[in-house]
């Protein structure tokens, strides 16, 4: 039975953010009653789905899993947004914690039924990246969204910056993600070559071009055996493949990359490669934070946080292709030597910013500025 002093929370998410709120919600859940609302469109894939119903199933939390049956733009998808926030609304919780979803039609509803007082929203892109899907429609809601409410939770100190800019007089403060472990591998495929990664669901901004030109400028310029693997499902992936002229240098996994494949994917990975043009943060680097990866990245204030030059991965104008030839080039001409004193530095480093336990306290300080009244 649970202590009647204890806030109550409402937890509002969808699939595309499990990877944050599971390993976060089970530490953040020693201190609230939470009660964690996943809304999910029919045979929509769940990540986790089976630790989230084991946290239930212990008492740690309550779970449910909500299915919208239309498209988000349906009119339909509407009432069934409606019907929902009622019931958060009759079970009278403490606070209500939303990530800022649904376009066009959750967050206004949100607004209209429940209101600022009590409702703290995260939004993960406060800057939305270009090449992502839906651009301008992203724009524009989240304009609403910062202009509708009062607290506001962003995952890097740079969309903090970013949201207090457009809206100084509102509550803000930024978390760090957890640390994403997806287990130990269970084997390990691994050369003497290096192996670059690319991981995660392939859009424009994320700059894949980039990375095999580069890759196969190295290879021209250096003549060395390296491995370039490419992980992710992609939509339109012709594009790339015509630019490849050294199919050997390329592992080419553009698929769902299921969660028990992660722990093996990085095993076999030295460097994880994010070139971005634009990015507000990346869950993928987390990834490889919890792998002790290095990460050679665009000079973007995402990356900056952990990745600092020369001593956690390297860092490169966005997008340049003459950057990274340079910089992987320099990786092939070291001894491996190098790679291990970076991952034993990201080793340290990570469990000082990116452990649940810090990390929660920081959800912790926004929960409580929305139950105490803190404005901005």
């Amino acid at each position: 039975m649970h202590d009647q002093n204890i806030k109550k929370i409402a937890w509002i998410s969808v699939p595309a953010f499990i990877s944050t709120d599971m390993f976060i919600i089970p530490e953040v859940s020693k201190y609230y009653q939470l009660d964690w609302y996943l809304l999910v469109r029919e045979n929509e894939k769940i990540d986790f789905l089976e630790q989230a119903n084991l946290l239930k199933e212990e008492g740690k939390i309550g779970f449910n899993l909500v299915y919208t049956h239309f498209r988000s733009s349906d009119p339909r998808t509407l009432i069934e947004y409606k019907n929902f926030l009622s019931i958060i609304k009759e079970n009278n919780y403490d606070i209500i914690y939303n990530v800022m979803i649904g376009i066009p039609y959750y967050m206004p509803l949100l607004r209209y039924i429940i209101g600022t007082k009590k409702t703290l929203v995260a939004i993960h892109n406060v800057h939305v990246p270009k090449g992502g899907s839906l651009y301008w429609p992203s724009v524009l809601y989240t304009k609403f969204t910062i202009n509708s409410f009062k607290y506001f939770q962003t995952f890097s100190e740079s969309q903090k910056r970013e949201l207090k800019a457009k809206a100084p007089n509102k509550y803000c403060d930024n978390v760090n993600f957890v640390l994403m472990d997806y287990g130990r591998p269970t084997h390990i495929t691994k050369n003497d070559e290096t192996v670059f990664l690319s991981f995660g669901i392939i859009r424009d901004y994320k700059r894949i071009d980039v990375i095999i030109q580069a890759a196969q400028i190295a290879y021209e310029k250096t003549g060395k055996k390296f491995k370039v693997i490419i992980a992710g499902s992609c939509d339109n992936w012709e594009p790339y493949q015509k630019m490849i002229r050294y199919p050997e240098l390329f592992d080419l996994r553009i698929m769902r990359i299921e969660d028990e494949e992660i722990p093996n994917l990085f095993a076999e990975t030295d460097y994880f490669l994010a070139p971005y043009q634009d990015i507000a943060q990346s869950g993928s680097a987390i990834i490889a934070l919890n792998y002790n990866i290095p990460i050679i990245a665009s000079k973007l204030e995402a990356f900056q946080t952990y990745v600092i030059d020369g001593v956690t991965g390297y860092l490169m104008s966005p997008a340049c292709v003459e950057d990274l030839t340079n910089i992987i080039i320099k990786i092939l001409k070291a001894d491996s030597e190098s790679n291990n004193t970076m991952k034993e530095t990201i080793a340290k480093m990570k469990q000082e910013l990116f452990s649940a336990e810090v990390v929660c306290q920081m959800y912790r300080k926004n929960i409580e500025a929305v139950l105490n009244g803190i404005e901005g």
